[in-house]
């Protein structure tokens, strides 16, 4: 929920910021947004994966354990 009200703060300024995209519906803009940001961040969330079957061409992202161990 708290990405969602983030991603439609940005495309209100986003909007506001190109003059082309203030005639455009903003509900339908939002929709379109959400869509492609979660598109966008499972493909980026596979990055950090270690499956066989991930099928990303991009090298793995090396994820870091930083907690002491005792």
């Amino acid at each position: 929920m708290a990405n969602k009200a983030v991603r439609q703060e940005l495309s209100g300024e986003f909007r506001s910021f190109v003059e082309r995209l203030e005639g455009i519906d903003s509900a339908d803009f939002n929709f379109r947004l959400e869509k492609e940001a979660m598109s966008f961040e499972d493909a980026f969330i596979k990055l950090f994966e270690d499956d066989a079957e991930n099928k990303c061409n991009a090298p793995k992202v090396p994820v870091f354990d930083y907690r002491p161990k005792y």
